[in-house]
């Protein structure tokens, strides 16, 4: 009956302070927990932008190869990008785009670029805990819930008084 009471006893101070731990653990460290997450995939971010980069670099470099080859593909681009009027045909078409459509058009490629640029998602536990409610912190919440598991850990289930059994 006694090793039973004993046994018992050990689980549950076990259980009861390892969720108390694991809760101080957690609140203090969410902080480190967040920016993790948010740093976890930026090696893979970076190196698609320098990917991107590349792919770029070497597309200018197709075109200024061409541009050498053909100088007439310049005079063109002269005529399209700074509206020159110069035009030899008179079925070339030039587009004409004004402020507004252009500053729109802007607008939707930054809209476009920022919403491509999202950061990694970081787990629902952990959008919990770096969350307020009424102006308290869940981590504070966390923290002082954890803290109590322990004090009762150790309140109810710690170390038993000794009676000591008379002798007769």
């Amino acid at each position: 009956m006694q090793n039973s009471a004993t046994l018992l006893r050990f689980v549950l101070f076990c259980l009861f302070f390892t969720i108390g731990a694991s809760a101080i653990v957690l609140s203090v460290l969410t902080d480190e927990l967040v920016n993790y997450y948010r740093n976890y995939d930026l090696p893979d971010r970076i190196e698609a932008d320098n990917q991107r980069i590349r792919d770029l670099s070497s597309r200018y470099d197709q075109q200024i190869q061409q541009i050498r080859t053909d100088p007439s593909l310049l005079q063109r681009l002269e005529r399209i990008t700074f509206h020159t009027t110069q035009t030899t045909s008179a079925n070339t078409i030039v587009p004409v785009a004004s402020d507004e459509q252009l500053a729109a058009a802007r607008e939707a490629l930054l809209k476009n670029i920022e919403s491509s640029d999202q950061p990694s998602q970081l787990p629902h536990w952990l959008l919990r805990m770096a969350d307020e409610v009424n102006g308290i912190k869940n981590r504070l919440m966390l923290f002082l819930a954890g803290t109590g598991l322990v004090l009762v850990t150790f309140i109810f289930f710690g170390t038993p008084r000794y009676l000591p059994h008379p002798t007769v």
